[in-house]
């Protein structure tokens, strides 16, 4: 694991700690000391892979190629398809069970972490599939 990659998840743990020490251990405190966590862990890969996309470049690498050009669009296709399926059943199980079903809601908060959740999770065994397959 790279150095810049440690500290990412370094600063983010800490982050995350100090959200939850700050906003108590109620349900509340600890979904926001790990939202903290995930928003800098991704934010850090997102920049440490720009920067060395930047190196590769002044390497003289080549960044992307056509396989992996293709790779990424097949998995985020799959992904934007079966994601807006999954947002509408979790709509319409919102909107069934507030008005016909017995069964509980879920609340808007919950329930969009859920669906981003499972957006994100497409969109990498997507990814996963067809770069298994692409082989």
């Amino acid at each position: 694991m790279k150095t810049r990659n440690m500290i990412t998840a370094t600063i983010a743990i800490i982050a995350g700690a100090l959200t939850i020490w700050r906003f108590g251990t109620s349900t509340f405190g600890i979904l926001s000391g790990v939202n903290v966590a995930v928003l800098i862990a991704i934010g850090g890969l997102f920049v440490g892979t720009i920067l060395e996309r930047q190196e590769e470049k002044r390497q003289g690498y080549v960044v992307a190629d056509e396989m992996s050009t293709q790779l990424q669009g097949k998995a985020g296709r799959a992904a934007f398809i079966i994601g807006n399926y999954i947002w509408l059943a979790l709509l319409w199980y919102e909107f069934l069970s507030e008005n016909l079903l017995p069964t509980p809601k879920i609340g808007s908060p919950p329930i969009l972490i859920v669906g981003l959740l499972l957006q994100v999770a497409v969109y990498l065994i997507a990814m996963y599939h067809y770069g298994k397959n692409m082989k």
